[in-house]
This record gives C-alpha cells, structure tokens and sequence, in this order.
C-alpha cells in the first residue's frame, strides 16, 4: 500500500500543480474583467463628481499624470502604463489614447483634446504632444501602420511597421486632421481642417491640404520681435 502510494505521489502532485494554475489563470481573468467593468464606470459618471473621480482613477493608473487634469466622459485609456501626462491637460467625450504593444504616449502640460480625437501610439510606436498644443474635434493620430507588401498574404498577419508622430510647443491640429506616421509639427504650428498630414514642417508654418503642404506662415510681421 505503502508503495503505491508512492507511485501515485507525482501523479498527485502534477494534478494538484494543474489546478492551482487553472485557479490562477480563472482568478487573472477575473481581476481583468473587474477592472475593465470599473473602468467602464468611472469613465461614464457624468458632471464635475466624474471629472473629480476620473482624475484620482487615472492618476493611480497612468505612467504620470500631472496636476487638475480634466477627462471627460468616455475617454478609452488603452496600456496606461506606457502614457505619461502633464499638468492642465483637457480632453472632452470620447477620446482614445493608446500605447499597446510597447508604444509610448508623452503629453506636455496644458493640451487640449476636443472630443472624439483618437492618439494611438500601439505596435512600438511613439507619439509626443508637446505643452500649450490642442486638437480639435475627430482628430487621428496613428503612429504605426500595417505592412501590406507581400501581395500573397493578408496584410492582418504581416505586422506592423513602427512610426512616430511629433507636435511641438503650440501648435494647433484643427478639426478631422489625420496625422501620418513621419510626422513632425515643430513649435507653433497651425493645421487647416481636413488636412491629411506627413513630413515635417517647420516652426509658425500654416499647413493644409490633402495631401497637406505648407500654404503660409504664422504671423510673419511678428517673427523676429521675440
């Protein structure tokens, strides 16, 4: 008896090895459920009580995020651990920012999102805002961008192709702007409405278009004075 007892003991202890690491896959899965059901709710309070609430959630949950940040109702926060946010920033319903796949997502102080703006830094992508920029309503901003040259395989399983997009200081990105991978606003910049961006433009130039190109200066009489 003795004997078989054991031969059965690492059948008995492989089984019991099996189960704790069930339990611990059932209880990981639970933890994220909770999680995405408590962040579903935070973001859906409504009013200055949500705002308040939003703040201190986020504040636990984002690489940094600065003093009296204002996050409207809705807002999507995909891998908040790679986001990293200034004081004063502003952003209204239904935003997106993301940083999956080991992207990196920095907002300076002071940026203003309007709302259904999407910033999507995913796939070892990585997008900087710089302080005192804002953009306006149904702007997207998409660092990397799918590969799609073998002709014979569907452009979902060839990966993707990392990019970085960069807004310096005070700029302005008006409303549905699309912002392309390569992009580079230097400090001042003002983008038309429905500019589809790529390239980089230098610092007060006036950019729009479709394909965008530079279309004036800012303030050309002030430039020099500072």
């Amino acid at each position: 008896m003795l004997r078989c007892s054991i031969f059965l003991l690492p059948t008995t202890l492989y089984s019991v090895a099996m189960w704790f690491r069930k339990v611990k896959s059932i209880l990981r899965i639970l933890k994220g459920e909770l999680l995405a059901f408590v962040t579903w709710f935070v973001s859906a309070i409504p009013g200055h009580t949500g705002t308040y609430i939003r703040r201190s959630f986020w504040s636990h949950r984002l690489k940094s995020l600065g003093t009296n940040a204002r996050i409207g109702v809705g807002v999507n926060v995909w891998e908040p651990s790679n986001i990293r946010i200034g004081r004063d920033f502003t952003t209204l319903q239904n935003c997106t920012l993301a940083a999956t796949g080991g992207g990196q997502l920095t907002i300076g102080d002071n940026v203003s999102l309007n709302s259904n703006v999407s910033i999507d830094a995913g796939e070892n992508g990585v997008i900087r805002i710089g302080s005192g920029s804002g953009i306006a309503h149904n702007g997207v901003l998409r660092s990397s961008s799918h590969e799609y040259e073998n002709p014979y395989l569907s452009f979902k399983d060839q990966g993707h192709r990392p990019g970085s997009i960069i807004v310096e200081e005070d700029c302005w990105v008006a409303a549905n702007v699309t912002l392309l991978p390569g992009t580079i606003l230097r400090r001042g910049c003002i983008v038309a409405s429905g500019s589809v961006v790529g390239g980089e433009f230098p610092e007060f130039t006036v950019i729009a278009g479709f394909p965008a190109r530079a279309v004036g200066k800012r303030g050309s009489k002030y430039l020099g004075k500072n």
